[in-house]
């Protein structure tokens, strides 16, 4: 379907580039621009460039750039019709499907997220309104969870008859084929729901829709938790549960706690703290740690007190340093989850937890040492190889150091011995060499800077080709984009970044263009930056058009010149012309 250009307009002129980004990464002013850590790729310090004014972002690390549109396409994997649509429901401006040829994956992914709001919306009246419900609600009164809580999470109840949903769905004219292929429904029996008789925590995206479901037994046998099979809407190493309610915490406060289940999110948001997640039913992955570093530099590790607990602390810790976060630890007594900490100790006690946070170091010796000793030699030893995992994860060498020289101090052993060892086992399992980005042969040339100033402005294209020619270009980048310019230009297409852009076929001129405008290079001055760079491109054109003329003067030594004379004192008048007045 072609969406009017107006459509279109008006979606731009209400839409805030800062806010659409600002719910994917964490964004800080920095002059007119504001700078935040790149969404599409794994970096450490801020390379990604979001500027409002000109509604265009870019990443200098990895070359990703362009308009809101260009990066809802690039951020929810969405078609451009689909990523104009999406920004027009945000916008609140409809955008026409008539004669529209969606995709059969778009309609099923939109299929899905209805029928998951349906079903959330439907699970949370069974337990919230509902008889059958009254053993879920009781379960989760006994766990101290009061109604808000409830309704912040959606959080429901999947009753105790495996053939309800179905019953259900298919009474609104849901088919048979498409509720197999939901992944609410047993594979064995697409008759049969997947989650019986559980407390039901729906799992958001980022962007607050509904994409999978946490199951936690009630009764009978089975496993005591179940999530969602992974599907196009949902990757459980890529979500967090609780991170769309969490999200303005966790930026608010540059801190996020990760705690282990759906209970102890519950718990620690009824308490009072909101900046909480935690990863859906299988370890932290880096994946994770990417989205939170995002919007936090601190995070805060509150674990069970367990064996199994201490032991996703530290593959935690070590994916979390691997990001360069500030990592901390809780520590809740033996035998209690945060949510148990929560309830029985109350919110008070919670926050005053979490006012004194243990650094992980002291946190993750601690736990070696009541399992290996530290008294003896041995002991020791078994400590330093309990950490050296940790130690391997911190990316600063600064830090690193400071970590080694801490535990040498801790333990009692001399730094030296500490580092041979670490540095034989590193020879031992080297690491992969890092992947270098190759360069691109673009650079700023005249021609270059008019045109990103051209695409910017088109009455400064409409300049440009009255004073120039695109045989006056030498540079194959800026020609290119002089030929892409001029055809939107005789057409008299709309004049916006990411049409003009698109038609670019080098890959590498798009990322340099877009890494340019959203710098503040082209913002001072702008004026004489674009007629010193037609002076230049045209002193450059005559002047080799003149030395031409000399060549052939050369070669015809001895013949009738008169033509080529007149035509060198033409071309040497121009370029005196241009010499005393260069702007006319």
């Amino acid at each position: 379907m072609a969406i009017p250009e107006s459509v279109i307009k008006q979606i731009l002129e209400k839409t805030d580039i800062r806010d659409i980004v600002g719910e994917y990464t964490s964004l800080k002013r920095r002059g007119g621009s504001y700078v935040g850590l790149c969404p599409f790729h794994n970096e450490k310090t801020p390379s990604f460039s979001v500027t409002p004014e000109k509604g265009l972002f870019y990443c200098f690390g990895c070359g990703k750039g362009g308009t809101v549109i260009t990066f809802v396409m690039e951020a929810e994997k969405l078609g451009f019709v689909e990523a104009v649509e999406f920004l027009g429901l945000r916008a609140g401006i409809p955008v026409s499907r008539d004669g529209e040829d969606f995709s059969e994956d778009r309609r099923r992914r939109d299929a899905l997220r209805e029928l998951y709001k349906r079903v959330a919306g439907s699970f949370h009246y069974l337990l919230t309104e509902s008889e059958a419900g009254k053993d879920a609600a009781a379960y989760l009164a006994r766990r101290g969870l009061a109604g808000e809580t409830l309704r912040t999470f959606l959080i429901g109840y999947a009753p105790a008859d495996p053939f309800w949903l179905g019953g259900f769905l298919k009474k609104r004219s849901y088919s048979e084929d498409f509720l197999s292929q939901s992944g609410l429904f047993s594979r064995n029996n697409p008759n049969r729901a997947f989650f019986v008789d559980r407390v039901v925590f729906p799992i958001f995206s980022p962007q607050g829709d509904v994409v999978a479901f946490g199951g936690r037994l009630l009764s009978g046998d089975g496993p005591k938790y179940l999530n969602s099979a992974e599907s196009d809407l949902f990757r459980k190493g890529e979500n967090l549960y609780g991170f769309f309610q969490a999200r303005d915490a966790i930026r608010r406060e540059n801190a996020v706690i990760v705690v282990e289940g759906y209970m102890d999110v519950a718990a620690l948001v009824q308490a009072g703290i909101p900046n909480v997640v935690a990863p859906l039913g299988t370890s932290f992955t880096p994946h994770q740690a990417r989205l939170l570093r995002r919007f936090a530099d601190r995070v805060l590790l509150f674990f069970d007190g367990d064996a199994a607990g201490v032991k996703a602390a530290r593959r935690t810790a070590e994916i979390c340093e691997g990001s360069e976060f500030q990592v901390f630890a809780l520590e809740a007594p033996p035998g209690q989850d945060p949510a148990d900490f929560a309830q029985n100790r109350g919110a008070d006690e919670l926050h005053k937890l979490l006012k004194f946070p243990i650094n992980i170091l002291d946190y993750l010796l601690k736990k070696s040492e009541s399992i290996h000793g530290s008294s003896s030699p041995e002991g020791k030893e078994l400590v330093i190889q309990d950490l050296f995992p940790y130690i391997e994860s911190i990316v600063s060498a600064v830090r690193r150091d400071s970590v080694v020289t801490a535990l040498s101090d801790m333990l009692g052993v001399e730094k030296s011995a500490v580092l041979g060892d670490l540095r034989r086992r590193s020879r031992s399992s080297p690491a992969e060499a890092p992947r270098q980005r190759p360069p691109r042969p673009v650079s700023l040339s005249p021609e270059m800077a008019l045109m990103i100033a051209s695409v910017e402005d088109r009455h400064v294209f409409s300049l440009v080709r009255s004073r120039l020619a695109s045989d006056d270009f030498v540079d194959p980048h800026g020609k290119e984009m002089f030929f892409v310019l001029e055809e939107a230009y005789r057409r008299g297409e709309s004049w916006d970044v990411h049409g003009l852009l698109q038609r670019v076929e080098d890959e590498a001129v798009r990322d340099f263009v877009l890494g340019r405008m959203v710098s503040d290079e082209f913002t001072i001055n702008r004026e004489r930056l674009i007629r010193d760079s037609i002076s230049r491109i045209r002193t450059r054109s005559l002047e080799a058009r003149r030395d031409e003329v000399v060549r052939e003067l050369r070669r015809r030594r001895g013949e009738d010149s008169t033509e080529l004379i007149e035509k060198k004192m033409f071309l040497d008048g121009e370029l005196e012309k241009l010499r005393i007045s260069p702007y006319e």
